[in-house]
């Protein structure tokens, strides 16, 4: 995300707090702590293309002597995605354009016989290379079952997890909720998040630690930007996201389990 100008920025907080905020009635409390933390969106490792491609092979031979068998359709379909994955994200080198030229040439009349070669090849020979950014896609920064954060940020960054607590924090304040962050503290361990301390359980104290390290890297990306403003900003668009985003699950559980009503005949 590309920081904005000053003023763009003061204008679009200020506007936005003059909005009204949406609240948490006490009856979700613990619904919207359970979403929360139950899938924290982590930063995904790197998927090398020659280790990706020999388990993918691998689990495809296994599908195929499974067919049939519980769980191998879900193997074949997992062979599709690491592909994809792998064509997608892995860093690998571009071939030149006459290497590519080669190739086509080599397979035309085997692998690549349904294909009209010749036009293709005489495509590439009259097009310049194309860019890495035109055929390499960035892996998501955070990835989780239900998210996907694409662009730039902290490559430090392991988890959304001190996000969550902070918007977790200011939407109980916001709701009027007794004791949020030992109410945070609490979901934390009934879910088993780890804390930076292994084994240590969650408290109030490690909560409210969190959003202050929340709030100084707020401060941080943007020192020229007025304080009050930001902060302010902050606390209300994180707030206001991850209550959309709880709205947006429940409404769609609701939808699944609801039986379909036909509408009434004329």
């Amino acid at each position: 995300m590309y920081p904005r100008p000053k003023d763009n920025l003061n204008r679009a907080g200020a506007k936005q707090l003059n909005e009204p905020s949406q609240t948490l009635a006490a009856s979700e409390v613990e619904a919207f702590l359970q979403f929360l933390f139950s899938d924290i969106a982590q930063r995904p490792k790197q998927l090398p293309l020659r280790e990706g491609a020999a388990v993918a092979r691998y689990l495809n031979g296994l599908s195929w002597e499974l067919r049939g068998a519980p769980g191998a359709s879900e193997l074949a379909r997992m062979v599709d995605v690491i592909w994809g994955t792998i064509f997608l994200h892995a860093p690998f080198k571009l071939s030149t354009k006459r290497q590519v030229i080669q190739f086509l040439e080599k397979h035309r009349r085997t692998y690549l016989v349904s294909f009209d070669v010749p036009a293709a090849t005489e495509m590439i020979k009259q097009s310049p290379e194309p860019q890495k950014k035109s055929a390499y896609s960035p892996a998501p920064l955070l990835m989780s079952e239900g998210l996907s954060v694409q662009g730039y940020g902290d490559p430090h960054v392991k988890d959304d997890l001190t996000e969550r607590i902070y918007a977790a924090y200011y939407l109980l304040r916001r709701s009027s909720v007794k004791n949020a962050r030992r109410q945070i503290a609490t979901a934390l361990n009934k879910l088993s998040v780890q804390s930076r301390t292994q084994g240590t359980p969650w408290d109030s104290y490690a909560v409210a630690e969190r959003v202050k390290q929340y709030e100084a890297s707020v401060r941080k990306k943007s020192p020229t930007q007025d304080k009050d403003v930001l902060i302010a900003y902050s606390r209300k668009a994180a707030a206001d996201r991850w209550l959309f985003s709880f709205r947006s699950a429940e409404e769609f559980k609701v939808r699944k389990i609801s039986p379909h009503k036909p509408e009434p005949s004329e």
